[in-house]
């Protein structure tokens, strides 16, 4: 990691009217580690998060249906959503239940197998029961794209927008979204009073990673394919997931996942190449 480096910005207040002043950003480091001390002792802190340890509950890392589309937008290759890796994805990548949605990954709970795909979110670590994730996700679905100036749509009429099936005017709906952050970031630059993206951090040893949590997952493909190492980042909360604590994670203690399957599960969200199972299933974009 790097030493640790404050920016801090303050929009000054011009007309002293309360009602048009912009929010003051939270001072941002260089160093995630000094970020998350500064913020274990209550004080709101931004990271440069970077790029190349990001990645997803379901395995995916160092490849992504998202980058991988803006990458073949850029070129000119595809331009819209029918023909696209997004669209691709989604056909191809469509599990039964909650195990099959971790990609390349066998040694899932056995519930798992009985669960619904979008499921996959109960980590070992997660506080609540397979039965909330479920509602969870359906709720946000729900409420999510009205707020994107999007139609409304259902997990259960249009699909999850990180695996398939979905609708196509949900696959519409995710592509169109992208390229306008695309073209507003190549354009503008990143824009932190618009957001951060958010992540958690995990970490093996001297190695970590950043589990992308929340929102800011259109904003980090964009970065990616723009070319970016780094994204400004907030964290979802001020913690540590450390596989040396396994065995006190949450679904261990309840038994979903056995202490052997959580371990594995970790060592598989830092180790598996999603790029190579992405070239094996034809979604690399040449």
């Amino acid at each position: 990691m790097q030493k640790a480096k404050i920016e801090v910005r303050r929009i000054p207040d011009n007309n002293n009217d309360s009602n048009n002043r912009k929010p003051d950003l939270p001072p941002i480091f260089d160093d995630p580690l000094a970020a998350l001390a500064y913020e274990q002792v209550g004080r709101r802190a931004a990271f440069s998060c970077p790029l190349k340890y990001c990645l997803k509950l379901n395995g995916l890392s160092n490849w992504h249906p998202f980058v991988e589309t803006l990458r073949e937008y850029e070129l000119g290759k595809i331009t819209t959503y029918e023909g696209s890796v997004l669209e691709a994805y989604y056909n191809k990548h469509q599990p039964a239940n909650a195990s099959e949605a971790i990609v390349g990954f066998k040694q899932t709970p056995d519930i798992f197998r009985t669960q619904p795909a979008h499921v996959y979110r109960l980590s070992p670590w997660h506080p609540d029961s397979a039965e909330h994730v479920d509602s969870s996700v359906k709720e946000f679905t729900k409420e999510h794209f009205p707020s994107h100036d999007g139609e409304v749509m259902t997990l259960e009429s249009d699909g999850f927008q990180y695996h398939g099936p979905v609708s196509q005017k949900k696959g519409q709906f995710e592509y169109h979204r992208l390229i306008q952050i695309y073209e507003s970031i190549k354009d503008n630059g990143y824009n932190r009073e618009l957001g951060h993206a958010y992540f958690l951090m995990l970490r093996r040893g001297k190695d970590v990673r950043f589990l992308a949590r929340g929102d800011g997952n259109h904003r980090t493909a964009a970065m990616a394919a723009l070319g970016h190492d780094k994204i400004p980042a907030l964290f979802q909360r001020p913690i540590i997931f450390d596989i040396e604590m396994a065995e006190h994670w949450v679904q261990v203690q309840k038994n979903v996942w056995t202490h052997d399957q959580a371990v594995a599960y970790f060592n598989h969200l830092f180790d598996f190449d999603s790029r190579k199972w992405a070239r094996k299933h034809n979604l690399i974009s040449r």
